[in-house]
């Protein structure tokens, strides 16, 4: 995974965020009133139209993570990438850049739009986080598909990542996740 910039509409968008969230944080009551559904929508459009390049292996959006946390993910996942080519991203967003209803969507677009994983045999995992609504997407590559399903995913999710998530510990909760999925992939990648 590249390490780019972040364009120059993303910070602005970005800046034109913080400012919503300040005034969010310090009039909860007022929320209808300091940000209009229309400039919401608007807001959302102009993320999904330009998406900001990842940070690193952890694009930390939404600060859920310390700088170690994101740190030791990111050797991790660095050490991982070295010795398989799979590669493994993480992001987390707030609810500003999407509708609970379209964050699956948005998971899926920044895996394609990133381009997680090498090119020819599409061996990258998205694990898109996003603490306000809740939820959680693993997006695989059709190249991991034969080593890990769907299923084998969604149960790497109920039995490692949303214990510690229930509990308020997403570094636990997404750390547990991602080792599952390293322990699972390594062996049967590592003999190819």
């Amino acid at each position: 995974m590249k390490q780019l910039k972040i364009p120059v509409l993303f910070v602005s968008l970005l800046l034109s965020c913080t400012n919503v969230f300040s005034q969010v944080s310090q009039e909860k009551t007022t929320t209808e009133n300091s940000v209009t559904p229309a400039q919401l929508a608007q807001y959302r459009l102009q993320f999904w139209d330009s998406l900001p390049n990842a940070i690193s292996w952890t694009s930390d959006f939404a600060g859920l993570f310390t700088k170690t946390q994101r740190n030791y993910m990111d050797s991790i996942m660095a050490d991982f990438e070295k010795n398989t080519t799979t590669e493994i991203g993480i992001i987390t967003l707030d609810t500003f850049c999407t509708e609970a209803a379209y964050f699956e969507d948005l998971s899926l677009h920044f895996a394609q739009t990133w381009g997680v994983g090498k090119k020819d045999i599409n061996n990258g995992i998205l694990i898109c986080i996003s603490p306000g609504y809740r939820r959680i997407r693993i997006c695989n590559g059709s190249g991991i598909l034969q080593y890990l399903s769907d299923e084998e995913t969604q149960q790497i999710i109920n039995e490692h990542i949303l214990i510690e998530y229930k509990n308020g510990d997403y570094f636990a909760g997404t750390s547990a996740g991602l080792l599952a999925i390293i322990a699972k992939l390594y062996g049967p990648i590592k003999k190819e």
